[in-house]
């Protein structure tokens, strides 16, 4: 799944992340890094290329990915943190106020 976001225009890099709540519900949550894109663009995008099951229920974009020591994604220090609350679209902060 995370080959074909990297596919699409205007994304950079992803990290695909399932989260799980506490009644078994499953969903998908995309981290991209790239350009301007709104998080129903790429579900759009993704959508043409992925089943259904697997198009994400959420993206939110990052300015990168957070790497521990071994050059693996730090997902437990940085990304769960912006799981809630989940960005309503995947625009990157362009001035130093939005940042």
């Amino acid at each position: 799944m995370r080959q074909v976001l990297n596919k699409i225009e205007g994304i950079a890099d992803s990290y695909i992340y399932v989260h799980s709540d506490k009644l078994t519900h499953k969903s998908i949550i995309a981290f991209v890094v790239g350009d301007n894109l709104s998080g129903q663009e790429i579900r759009k995008m993704s959508g043409k290329l992925l089943p259904s099951y697997m198009v994400p229920n959420q993206c939110i974009c990052i300015d990168y990915l957070p790497l521990n020591k071994n050059d693996k994604v730090d997902k437990e220090k940085h990304l769960q943190k912006k799981i809630f609350p989940a960005a309503k679209n995947c625009h990157l902060p362009k001035t130093e106020t939005e940042k």
